[in-house]
């Protein structure tokens, strides 16, 4: 905050404090945190994708597919968009993006949950339980914001369904 107060108009520290309120489910301070960057620079892909994800109704899907292809080494564009696919129960579709922000940041457990939940919901039950077991050894490394019980219970379901001959 101390930043933002600084210099009003740093992008890094709006788009910073959007992620933040983002986080913490405070969507309507995460929305004008993002517009305010996107004020400063309409084409900033990061401020984009988040507005998406905090206002959905705000970003259309043609928006975030241009973005994720004109942007294909951000990551944030292609999490929107399979934000927005997920949403819509298009799994296929959303594995694809997750999957493309999972191989940018593979470090990211709840990068690494979603491609898991969009496999299992698309019925690539094996795929989908290696990942979730990424997806949990990544969270006990760094700070994760999905359920790591349900995980492990799920993991643990598509396990005993593999062992069922």
């Amino acid at each position: 905050m101390a930043a933002l107060l600084a210099a009003p108009t740093d992008a890094d520290a709006l788009r910073g404090l959007g992620t933040i309120a983002l986080q913490e489910r405070r969507l309507t301070d995460a929305a004008a945190r993002f517009t305010a960057a996107l004020h400063l620079d309409p084409t900033d892909a990061m401020a984009l994708a988040g507005l998406s994800l905090a206002r959905p109704d705000t970003v259309t899907e043609a928006r975030l597919r241009l973005l994720s292809a004109e942007q294909p080494d951000a990551p944030a564009p292609h999490v929107a968009l399979a934000e927005r696919l997920a949403g819509q129960h298009r799994w296929s579709e959303a594995r694809r993006s997750y999957a493309r922000a999972h191989a940018l940041v593979p470090s990211d457990p709840d990068i690494a949950y979603n491609l898991a939940v969009s496999l299992d919901r698309a019925g690539q039950s094996d795929t989908a339980a290696a990942h979730y077991r990424t997806a949990l050894d990544l969270a006990a490394r760094h700070r994760a914001r999905f359920d790591t019980a349900r995980c492990a219970a799920r993991l643990h379901a598509l396990e005993a369904q593999e062992a069922i001959p």
